[in-house]
C-alpha cells in the first residue's frame, strides 16, 4: 500500500470530490448556512433602504479584496446567489484562486435593495472562507519551507462554525480536511473508551469489525444515498504508548484494504511523538496504517511537529486560529 496516495485520497481528493457545489448534498449545506445568515440579519426589514429609497431600482455592484490572501466561498455564493434568481452574478475568481488587495471577486447586478440586504451575508461568508483559505495556505508555506517529503498532511478537524463549508476553506487552502461529519468516519476517542467496559485492545477489535461489516452493507451503494452510515476509514485516539502499539499490531496484522486505518497519537508533544513514531518504524517498516498527531499543534510548534514523523497533523487551528479576509462591496455609479 502506497501511504503518500492513500493520505492524499483519506484527506483531500475523496472530500474534495463531495465538497463541491456540484454535489447535491453539499448545495443543501450552503443553502442552509447562507438562508440562515440572511434571516439572522433580517433582510426583508432593512429600515435604511426603506427610508433611503423611496422607489427600488436596478444597479451592479463589486465584491473587492481589499487584502491579499486566497480565495474561498465564491463558489459557494454564485451557487446560493443563483438559486434566488433575482441577480445576474459573474465571478472572477474561483475557490482555491490567490488575489490581490484590489481584487474585483464577483459583479453583481439587480435590486438596489437586495443587494444592500444581501450585503452583509455575501461579505461574511466569503470573507469568512477566504480568511480560513488564507490562513490555512500561510501555515501550508511554512511547513513546505522545512521539509523535503510531500507530508506530513495537515488537516482540520470538526471544530468549525460553518461545518462543511469550512472543510471547503481548508481545502481551498491546499490542506486536508479530515473527517467530514460524523457518519464520514470512525474515530474513537477516549470517551467512547471511558464509556463503556472492557480494554484498550477489545473495544478496537470489537469496534474495527463492525465498522468494517457497514462498509460490507454498502458497496455499490450510493454512500450519501444509503440509509446506513458507510466509513472511509477508521481511527482511533491514543493517549498512552503502550494503546498506541497494541493499536499498531492489530492494525499492522489484519488487511486494511477494506477499510483504511488511522492511529492519532493524542496530545502527545512533539518529542515524544518523534521518540515513538521512530520506534514504530524499526518495529513496523512497511506499515499499512497512518499515524496523525493531534492536539495543541500551532503555528508556534509547528515545524516541530512536522519533524516527528507524522503522516499527518490536525489541527483545529487551521479554522479557529484564522481571521477574515477584508472584502467590500461597492455600488458602481451610473
Amino acid at each position: 500500500m502506497n501511504l503518500s496516495k492513500l493520505i492524499l485520497r483519506l484527506y483531500v481528493n475523496e472530500p474534495k470530490s463531495f465538497l463541491s457545489v456540484h454535489d447535491k448534498r453539499y448545495q443543501r449545506a450552503v443553502c442552509t448556512v447562507l438562508d440562515e445568515q440572511l434571516l439572522s440579519d433580517d433582510s426583508n426589514n432593512d429600515v435604511t433602504s426603506q427610508v433611503v429609497f423611496l422607489e427600488d431600482f436596478d444597479k451592479t455592484a463589486i465584491v473587492v479584496a481589499k487584502q491579499n490572501g486566497v480565495i474561498s466561498g465564491v463558489d459557494e455564493v454564485v451557487f446560493w446567489l443563483s438559486e434566488k434568481k433575482i441577480f445576474k452574478i459573474r465571478a472572477f475568481v474561483k475557490n482555491g484562486d490567490s488575489v490581490k488587495k484590489g481584487s474585483t471577486i464577483l459583479e453583481i447586478s439587480g435590486s438596489v435593495k437586495k443587494l444592500l440586504a444581501f450585503e452583509r451575508t455575501i461579505l461574511n461568508i466569503i470573507g469568512h472562507m477566504s480568511g480560513i483559505s488564507s490562513h490555512a495556505n500561510s501555515l501550508l508555506s511554512i511547513v513546505n519551507k522545512s521539509r523535503s517529503a510531500a507530508f506530513p498532511m495537515l488537516a482540520a478537524t470538526r471544530k468549525t462554525r460553518f461545518g462543511l463549508l469550512d472543510k471547503a476553506a481548508v481545502i481551498a487552502g491546499g490542506c486536508g480536511a479530515h473527517r467530514l461529519n460524523l457518519s464520514d468516519c470512525v474515530l474513537i476517542k477516549h470517551n467512547h473508551l471511558y464509556a463503556q467496559s472492557g480494554g484498550f485492545s477489545q473495544i478496537l477489535v470489537r469496534a474495527y469489525n463492525e465498522a468494517v461489516s457497514l462498509k460490507r452493507l454498502n458497496i455499490g451503494k450510493n454512500k450519501f444515498l444509503s440509509t446506513q452510515p458507510t466509513p472511509r476509514f477508521f481511527e482511533v485516539e491514543v493517549t498512552h504508548e503502550k494503546d498506541f502499539f497494541d493499536a499498531c499490531e492489530f492494525f499492522n496484522c489484519n488487511a486494511v484494504k477494506e477499510l483504511p486505518t488511522v492511529i492519532m497519537l493524542d496530545n502527545f508533544s512533539a518529542k515524544a511523538a518523534a521518540r515513538i513514531i521512530k520506534k514504530m518504524n524499526l518495529k513496523y517498516p512497511d506499515r499499512n496504517f497512518i499515524v496523525e498527531c493531534s492536539g495543541g499543534i500551532s503555528s508556534k510548534n509547528l515545524i516541530k511537529y512536522t519533524k516527528s514523523g507524522a503522516d499527518v497533523l490536525s489541527m483545529g487551528s487551521l479554522v479557529y486560529g484564522a481571521s477574515f479576509l477584508d472584502v467590500s462591496m461597492r455600488l458602481m455609479n451610473s
